[in-house]
């Protein structure tokens, strides 16, 4: 079970770099056109997506965290994110 999350967790971060790209060239909000004289601006689709998988990547580290040893000195967060980034770069 954990392989899988950690394989969806890695794509999730890959996933999540790309979107950031497109945002960054093509900005939060996209213009739209509702008929013939209806124009307006709304969030991009990007950005819609990237909330979705940044709400699940949290999930999917949160039952991460729960799959680890309890241990007051070990910082579950610390390993996990420090895993991730390392898979995620594994996955290019």
């Amino acid at each position: 079970m954990s392989d899988k999350l950690i394989d969806r967790a890695a794509f999730m971060i890959v996933t999540l770099e790309e979107l950031e790209g497109q945002i960054a060239a093509n900005g939060v909000v996209s213009e739209y056109q509702n008929g013939e004289n209806q124009w307006g601006t709304k969030k991009s689709p990007e950005v819609e997506v990237y909330n979705t998988i940044v709400k699940n990547f949290i999930s999917i580290t949160d039952q991460l965290c729960k799959l680890l040893p309890k241990d007051e000195a070990y910082s579950p967060a610390n390993e996990i994110a420090a895993f991730l980034v390392e898979a995620s770069g594994r996955r290019r």
